[in-house]
């Protein structure tokens, strides 16, 4: 597998005792190897899990909230920065594609986050009379999931911009600081 394949978290993840499974050209991250209590980490305290290799796509442009509406199921077209809708990604002939999250950044800079990679001829079909950009961003957006119950307290620990009015399905437009790293600050998961 190439190196290109690695998230930027990996050999960090590698050097605790991390396995990986190849899926989509990608190694992702299965564990370190005591799964019940993963389980619970997540469960009852918080658990961190890399997800970098979730497909990300920027649409810029006067178009790119009506252009991720056009092809999702749920209402992106009225979301403001700072809010995020989760729905199925759709053909023309109502075939569900993907499933995934939208984050509207500014109103001409929508990301999109989902499983599958192989859709830039899909979105130059169905989206050429938009006035947007899609670029797929993937390898340039690592991307660490917190979650559990403890998730706030420990993401509150790792920055000093208060985020304890951070709402579900909320994130925050602009980057900030957070465990030393620069990057944008999302409340979803499941």
């Amino acid at each position: 597998m190439p190196e290109s394949s690695k998230t930027a978290l990996h050999d960090t993840i590698a050097a605790m005792g991390g396995t990986f499974k190849e899926d989509g050209g990608w190694f992702w991250h299965q564990g370190f190897g005591d799964w019940p209590a993963e389980y619970r980490a997540v469960r009852e305290d918080v658990g961190v899990w890399d997800v970098s290799a979730l497909v990300k796509w920027e649409f810029r442009g006067p178009d790119a909230r009506a252009a991720a509406n056009h092809v999702n199921t749920n209402d992106i077209a009225s979301l403001e920065p700072g809010q995020v809708r989760y729905g199925p990604f759709m053909n023309p002939d109502g075939t569900m594609l993907d499933e995934g999250t939208v984050y509207v950044v500014a109103p001409d800079h929508v990301l999109v986050m989902m499983n599958g990679e192989g859709y830039a001829d899909y979105w130059a079909e169905h989206l050429g009379g938009f006035d947007v950009t899609i670029t797929n961003v993937t390898r340039q957006m690592p991307h660490v999931a917190i979650q559990g119950p403890r998730s706030r307290e420990v993401v509150q620990s790792l920055t000093d911009v208060d985020i304890s009015g951070l709402r579900y399905f909320r994130f925050l437009p602009d980057e900030i600081t957070l465990g030393g790293a620069r990057g944008r600050l999302a409340r979803t998961g499941y």
